[in-house]
């Protein structure tokens, strides 16, 4: 790339080009051996690290440079499709992404019932709604919930990306870190029906309807219905967790920063949304349930493929850099 600087926290080396060029070297670094070396070295503190000393330590086998001329030359062909392939693959995975966001948000604000006769719903974050629909503040249709957790049950946890999980999630495979308490019954109780957030992260849209017994964090917000047969709580988690209702939850939260932004109770209860009536509701969320369920589907096997198509790729860049396979002139 030419001259350049680097942090200090980096390592620069410079290859011995009669013996080993440095794109030989970068290939290596993506194959298994690598890793299974990387693995035996790390120097293990608040974070994984190798020095310089180690790393001078790094055995490589390598063939002549003009072999490793015709890998390289190979390896940039096939990994360069391989490449192209995964673009296209993960903007289509993108594309379905914001099909579902589009779906969603079309239901949650017009409907599933075809045209309708609209009207101004007089918030500005909503637009115009069905006719037959109303506007309330969140307090006229939920009130907060504070009942402490139940250690037999499970500990559920709220995503941005899904929603409330209906298990107990390992804290390996949460999207952020997540560290538990050891007293169970610091958790807050949750019940099915119930709507619940993340304080911290309402203004990225981490909101979920409940759908099993269970508890969650302390530092959630927890809401139960106030009245039987008026709110379906499906229907409020995919309204809230539209672009422009993540706006709205933004603007009412607290903090000199975004990651230090909270949404509180007292502050979310008088959002204003709009809503159908009930039937509508449960029409409208089990609609996106099947037409989200959908779509995810067609994502995770597009995700399974570039999964596999990495593998592919290291597999290939291993069995050349180790030798096992060659480039012939």
């Amino acid at each position: 790339m030419g001259f350049s600087t680097y942090a200090s926290y980096l390592i620069a080396a410079q290859a011995n080009s009669a013996k080993v060029l440095p794109e030989w070297i970068y290939y290596f670094s993506k194959s298994a051996t690598y890793f299974e070396w990387l693995q035996c070295s790390f120097t293990q503190s608040t974070i994984q690290n190798i020095n310089s000393t180690k790393y001078g330590n790094l055995p490589l086998a390598v063939p002549e440079v003009s072999v490793q001329k015709r890998i390289i030359a190979y390896l940039d062909r096939k990994c360069a499709d391989i490449d192209n392939v995964l673009e296209k693959t993960k903007a289509s995975i993108e594309e379905y992404r914001k099909l579902k966001q589009s779906v969603i948000t079309e239901a949650v604000t017009k409907g599933v019932r075809g045209e309708r006769i609209m009207k101004d719903s007089g918030i500005q974050w909503i637009g115009q709604i069905p006719e037959t629909w109303q506007c309330y503040r969140i307090t006229n249709l939920y009130e907060e919930r504070a009942e402490s957790g139940n250690p037999s049950l499970p500990i559920l946890t709220v995503s941005i990306n899904t929603g409330v999980s209906d298990h107990e999630i390992a804290d390996e495979d949460c999207d952020r870190v997540f560290v538990r308490s050891e007293d169970r019954t610091k958790y807050k109780r949750v019940y099915p029906s119930d709507l619940a957030y993340n304080m911290m992260r309402a203004w990225q849209g981490a909101f979920g309807a409940v759908r099993v017994d269970g508890m969650v964090s302390p530092a959630y917000v927890v809401a139960k219905p106030k009245y039987d047969g008026m709110v379906d709580s499906r229907y409020i988690e995919a309204l809230l967790r539209t672009p422009s209702a993540v706006e709205e939850m933004h603007r009412y939260s607290h903090g000199i920063a975004d990651f230090r932004l909270r949404l509180y109770w007292p502050e979310f209860k008088n959002i204003r949304i709009c809503v159908p009536p009930i039937e509508e509701q449960k029409e409208i969320a089990d609609y996106i349930d099947e037409k989200a369920s959908s779509i995810d589907s067609l994502i995770s096997s597009k995700e399974l493929f570039i999964m596999e198509l990495e593998t592919y790729r290291k597999s290939l860049i291993y069995e050349y850099v180790t030798g096992k396979k060659e480039v012939h002139e």
